[in-house]
């Protein structure tokens, strides 16, 4: 199975579903960048335009799973991958990642 992610990740996020011993599992890509709860923990705050933008983007993934008939049971800002992890010598702001 694929979930295609409009405007979130690299467009597409392909992922295995599957069980074991009653228990369920996902398979996703590896991500390389920061999760949202190491950027807080180096910058504390985010300025009210980043933070909008990636809860945005964060309800529209979630709005996604909801039509697929999926939930995301964890959401926290340790599970939110934001790709494009500062580069040197750029500002370190949100403003080109994606959640």
């Amino acid at each position: 199975m694929s979930l295609v992610l409009p405007g979130l990740l690299s467009q597409r996020l392909p992922i295995q579903l599957g069980s074991t011993r009653g228990l369920h599992y996902i398979v996703m890509e590896h991500l390389v960048g920061e999760t949202l709860d190491e950027i807080l923990v180096r910058r504390k705050r985010l300025p009210a335009a980043e933070a909008c933008r990636l809860v945005d983007q964060l309800l529209d993934g979630l709005d996604h799973l909801n039509d697929n008939r999926m939930i995301h049971r964890d959401v926290k800002p340790a599970n939110l991958m934001i790709v494009l992890a500062r580069q040197m010598g750029k500002p370190d702001n949100t403003l080109e990642a994606t959640i």
